[in-house]
Formats: C-alpha cells, sequence, structure tokens
C-alpha cells in the first residue's frame, strides 16, 4: 500500500512537470509567452552573464 501511495506522487510530481528545471537553476519570474526569452534573458544578465529562457510562463536563468 506505502509503495502504491509513493508511485501516485511521483507520478503526479512527473506529470504535473513539478520537477523539471528545478535543479541548479534560479526562478526569475512569469513570462509573458513561452517565447518571450528576450525579456528573461534581461532578468538573468545580472548574474554572471547567465542565459534566461521560459518554460511554462516561468523564466529561469542556467549558465
Amino acid at each position: 500500500m506505502k509503495l502504491n501511495l509513493f508511485l501516485l506522487i511521483y507520478y503526479i510530481l512527473i506529470s504535473k512537470n513539478i520537477l523539471a528545471d528545478r535543479p541548479s537553476r534560479n526562478y526569475k519570474g512569469l513570462c509573458i509567452s513561452p517565447f518571450n526569452t528576450k525579456d528573461c534573458s534581461n532578468y538573468c544578465i545580472k548574474e554572471t552573464h547567465k542565459i534566461g529562457y521560459c518554460s511554462k510562463y516561468r523564466c529561469w536563468c542556467r549558465t
């Protein structure tokens, strides 16, 4: 029973893409559109020339 509960929770996290983009990336706010990487890059340029990108209407910074 505990294994089934664990698998259900794991499936929900993966299906909602909650765990994606989180490790070693910095969340910088919302994107107007998923293709609006220019504004997102402006947020990230102050952080040692990191690259900004949009994922699911969220702006993330990565090196």
